[in-house]
């Protein structure tokens, strides 16, 4: 008779970390998926601007270790996950709460959006090159 059908492809390996909003939603939360049950791996801690950073809004991984997360103050903060902690860099991008982020996998910048209707073009690549904060040479 007919050979049977191939097997479904396996699914994608789960990502190691996930990044989601503390209890409260001012800080980042890290859950490691590796441990069963799952489990908070590290508390990301933004930089205090103005008053404070307020919730956070959104969250965009650059890459295994490079996370950018966007605040209720209109900042922008990137977190280097190899030392978890406070964040690296912080750009102060819009006037109200930056509700969206993106980048593609190799960009030299990020998108961003925000309730004060405009969009920001953030590089990238020299803030990689200056040790993470944003927009310097």
């Amino acid at each position: 008779g007919p050979a049977p059908p191939p097997p479904p492809p396996a699914p994608p390996p789960l990502p190691p970390l996930v990044a989601l909003p503390s209890e409260d939603a001012t800080e980042v939360s890290l859950v490691d998926l590796r441990q069963q049950p799952a489990a908070e791996a590290a508390r990301l801690l933004p930089i205090a601007t103005r008053e404070r950073a307020g919730m956070l809004m959104c969250l965009h991984f650059l890459g295994e270790h490079d996370l950018l997360a966007g605040w209720e103050d209109g900042t922008l903060q990137r977190f280097d996950l190899r030392a978890p902690g406070r964040a690296v860099g912080c750009a102060p991008l819009h006037s109200e709460p930056l509700l969206c982020v993106d980048a593609g996998p190799r960009a030299k910048a990020a998108v961003t959006g925000a309730a004060d209707c405009h969009l920001c073009v953030v590089p990238l690549q020299a803030a990689a090159a200056a040790g993470g904060a944003f927009g310097e040479a």
